[in-house]
């Protein structure tokens, strides 16, 4: 994702959710895509444009002077991707207001991650004492409790872990042992 300069291409910060490199010549061709979708007749100004025959960029204005692209393979659902960049150059536009665009590079990740991240929910939930707290700790590198079975009451601060493959985002939850579940 790169949020660009409309004028010259100028990349004002880029952050990368995807293993997708997109260069500065990419950039210029893109400009190029941009300008000849502006001045077409009958396309939506929101159309993507074709980078280099394998990347899909999708734009949004931010502010009327710069450009915010999320680059894709070309193999998600177009108006998906098209809503995603809309709302992220409407949450970068707001975030600029009492901001300095220095702000925006710093917490770009924070301001768009929402948008790219799909969040799963996974509960380990049984009877006590069968090992939920102690599977949990192990799938995060911790050592079990110490001296055996200790149960987990309420909700304790360790009792939820979230964990990021590459823009998934699972969060591991741990409930006390029930009798009925």
């Amino acid at each position: 994702m790169l949020l660009i300069e409309k004028a010259d291409g100028n990349v004002v910060v880029k952050t990368r959710f995807w293993r997708i490199d997109f260069l500065e010549t990419d950039i210029k061709e893109f400009l190029a895509g941009y300008h000849d979708l502006r001045t077409t007749d009958g396309l939506a100004q929101d159309t993507p444009v074709f980078v280099a025959e394998r990347h899909k960029v999708f734009h949004g204005s931010v502010d009327g002077d710069m450009l915010l692209l999320l680059v894709t393979d070309g193999r998600d659902e177009d108006r998906v991707i098209q809503h995603r960049v809309r709302e992220g150059a409407a949450r970068v536009s707001t975030a600029l207001r009492g901001n300095s665009i220095g702000y925006i590079r710093d917490n770009l990740d924070d301001i768009l991650g929402e948008l790219i991240f799909t969040r799963f929910k996974v509960s380990f939930v049984g009877s006590g004492g069968v090992g939920k707290s102690t599977l949990l700790r192990l799938l995060f590198g911790k050592e079990p409790a110490p001296g055996g079975y200790v149960p987990t009451i309420n909700v304790a601060v360790d009792s939820s872990e979230t964990i990021q493959f590459g823009t998934f985002l699972v969060t591991v939850w741990d409930f006390a042992g029930q009798s009925v579940f």
